[in-house]
């Protein structure tokens, strides 16, 4: 029976019903009525999923037919000729990809991998690093970084970046954005949402990305009632904006403030922000035809004639908190969303996105997991392609593969590889400084000497780790490498605390303090992820040698909202956790500046404050010569560690393990053959594809 015939079986069911339930309803009460209305509805749905796989598949046969490499958009003569373009193309996409691939390359198979906890929402601001890769994959950026280098960008959603200089006198910067036409927001699937959820019509058509979706996204990252983290930390890279305006639905232009500053001669200079270029090109897209709607498609905001109106509106900012499209990622990328549910997460590829070869694979499913243990394992039994091995397994991985199983993975192409490479992030207990017991920066010192990270290392790491000093990564120039951790020394701590005066007044065995005439016991709380084996391991460890000089550590154990909860709140006495880093250049605003100190949802969660890395956070943002920014990196680097607002633990090196299927995943910095004068020492993950036979694709889900 071919597509057509089960379409109009499906209509003419939907048809004959739906007049038999309203040639009944004369005669029905109200309750009835709604009843039939709620069936009419459920046929509706039927025949939407029904039209929607037919609309995939056929999506899916015509990607057969598409070259992976598209056309190049320097190609695409948009702008003023006068202006360069800020971007460039990426050689490595563009040319090198296409060799590896070859002529007759296709997309197939399910890229699977998993990740431990289902996220809190989906919402664009979501502040975890997990819930921004799997946007990215269905939200493009202005620009995307060339594939191993840093500060270079290709063309994404902008064709054209060009900077002018505004000539009133202000040594004002505006950037001209160019957009790329004909690219669609995806319609919604309405059998995403639960039944009560009832969608207009609007929501389930496609609709044009345009400048005024990333003026709606600047206007909500500015809406100072907005409190998602993303938000937040986002707002103040885009306060030196003075205007964005919109002159066509492909155009838009933003102006940037020029500051009076002093230079070395004690002349003035108007400059504007160092990143004034990378932040420009961190805006993004916002779909306004949802997010500026309640599900019936009605508008949030009645009248929004004020083009500034998202920017200051409470009510609006409210309404998004809880917006009926939290759960579900609005996307216009090389995958679309396919649907969130217990077990997992699946995307699905964008047959018509203008560069095929950011979607290598046909979909891409993320797996919920309870424990890291639990991940490993399904990787282990091959029902995940990608892995990172977890803490102290590594006997457990060798062991796996001299079994006979394993031997009938590698008989099939299923044979483990491995790829070890330093992440760019680190573990950390931050220490709240408005904390009754963490105010003082002593106390935090001793608290940093008390924790033997050599040993956390060691027992919990497997020796995957490197200790750290500093809030930037250690293979960065950013990083003061002259810089030693607090060394462990539980005598130094004891000595601290007493000269602080944290004594055993009643010989309980805890240390208290007269506070304001107050007697206080040192009795603080540790927040921790509860899902994560290795943070409750490092947070038990805390615990006994905090008791071990006198302090009681409680622990409370976190699921992900109510984390993010504390971050947002930032009500914890202290809490172990993580941040992951952007590529260079670093700007320590977001985490470290006091603006953020005690404003809800800033990175700032540790509320740290000091008017000397003030100081140099605002000149970072207006230094261009290279070499003084070093001097300034390296130097805040140093406050930072005299402060102590984190302990920092240690920045992981990973074991990346995938099967041996999986092709192109590499460190660009060891494969200069692909990539001349690569700088990124992370693993790329951004264009891998499947290379198996088309019946072990389709016996995996």
């Amino acid at each position: 029976m071919n597509k057509r015939c089960i379409i109009d079986k499906i209509l003419n069911c939907g048809i004959v019903l739906s007049l038999i339930l309203l040639y009944w309803s004369s005669d029905l009460l109200e309750k009835d009525v709604k009843s039939i209305k709620r069936d009419v509805r459920d046929v509706r749905e039927d025949i939407q999923e029904v039209l929607g796989m037919i609309r995939q598949s056929r999506a899916e046969i015509s990607s057969t037919k598409l070259s992976i490499v598209s056309a190049p958009a320097h190609s695409i003569e948009v702008g003023d000729p006068r202006y360069p373009n800020l971007l460039s193309p990426d050689l490595y996409k563009e040319k090198t990809l296409g060799s590896l691939l070859g002529e007759n390359f296709v997309p197939k198979g399910i890229l699977r991998t998993a990740h431990i906890g289902k996220p809190n929402n989906l919402s664009p601001f979501n502040g975890y690093d997990y819930v921004r890769k799997m946007y990215d994959l269905c939200v493009p950026g202005l620009a995307s970084s060339h594939v191993g280098k840093y500060e270079q960008f290709a063309p994404g959603l902008a064709l054209k970046v060009e900077e002018h200089p505004v000539l009133d006198g202000s040594g004002d910067k505006e950037f001209h954005v160019y957009l790329r036409p004909n690219v669609f927001w995806a319609s919604i699937d309405p059998t995403r949402f639960p039944k009560q959820v009832q969608l207009s019509e609007t929501f389930l058509q496609p609709h044009p990305v345009t400048a005024y979706d990333f003026k709606f996204y600047y206007d909500a990252v500015m809406n100072p009632y907005m409190s998602e983290m993303r938000a937040v930390a986002s707002r103040s890279y885009f306060e030196d904006i003075v205007s964005f305006t919109v002159e066509n639905e492909l155009k838009f232009v933003v102006r940037w403030k020029a500051h009076t500053i002093f230079n070395e001669e004690g002349k003035e200079e108007k400059k504007v922000l160092y990143s004034a270029f990378f932040n420009t090109l961190g805006l993004e897209p916002l779909p306004c035809f949802v997010y500026q709607y309640f599900a019936n498609g009605e508008k949030i905001i009645k009248d929004d004639s004020d083009p500034d109106i998202y920017r200051k509106d409470s009510v609006w900012a409210q309404n998004f908190a809880s917006h009926w499209a939290s759960n579900y990622i609005v996307s216009c990328g090389a995958f679309y969303f396919s649907g969130m549910d217990d077990e997992k997460i699946i995307f699905t590829r964008n047959p018509h996105h203008y560069d095929p070869s950011e979607a290598l694979v046909e979909k891409r499913y993320i797996y919920i997991k309870e424990s890291s243990d639990a991940l490993f394992q399904d990787f282990k039994s091959g029902k995940l392609d990608i892995t990172y091995l977890p803490p102290n397994q590594a006997d457990n991985l060798a062991s796996f593969m001299k079994t006979a199983a394993y031997k009938n993975q590698v008989a099939r192409g299923e044979a483990i590889r491995e790829i070890v490479y330093p992440d760019r992030s680190y573990a950390y207990i931050g220490w709240n400084c408005y904390s009754l017991f963490f105010e003082n920066r002593q106390v935090r010192r001793a608290m940093n000497m008390l924790i033997d990270r050599d040993r956390i290392i060691e027992e919990c790491l497997d020796g995957r780790a490197n200790v750290i000093s500093g809030p930037f990564s250690a293979y960065s120039p950013a990083y003061n490498q002259n810089i030693e951790g607090w060394h462990y020394s539980p005598e130094e701590a004891a000595r601290i605390l007493d000269e602080e005066g944290w004594i055993d007044i009643d010989g309980d065995g805890i240390r208290e303090k007269i506070i304001d005439g107050v007697v206080v016991p040192f009795r603080f709380r540790l927040c921790y992820y509860v899902k994560s084996v290795t943070g409750r391991t490092i947070a038990s460890y805390v615990a006994t040698v905090c008791k071990e000089i006198g302090i009681e550590c409680s622990l409370l154990g976190l699921d992900t909202a109510d984390l993010s909860q504390a971050f947002d709140e930032k009500n914890f006495d202290a809490i172990l956790t993580g941040w992951c880093l952007g590529s260079p250049p670093e700007d320590p605003r977001a985490l470290w500046h006091s603006e953020g100190a005690l404003e809800r949802g800033s990175a700032n969660v540790v509320g740290f404050h000091n008017a000397e890395a003030d100081k140099i956070i605002d000149q970072l943002s207006y230094e261009y010569d290279t070499q003084k920014r070093l001097d300034l990196y390296h130097r805040f680097h140093e406050i930072i560690h005299e402060e102590s607002p984190y302990a920092f633990l240690f920045s992981r090196n990973y074991s990346l393990l995938y099967k041996d299927y999986v092709k192109n995943i590499f460190i660009p910095k060891n494969r200069t053959d692909l990539i001349p004068d690569a700088q990124d020492e992370m693993v790329n993950l951004q264009t891998v594809w499947i290379d198996r036979q088309e019946e072990e694709c389709l016996s995996i889900s």
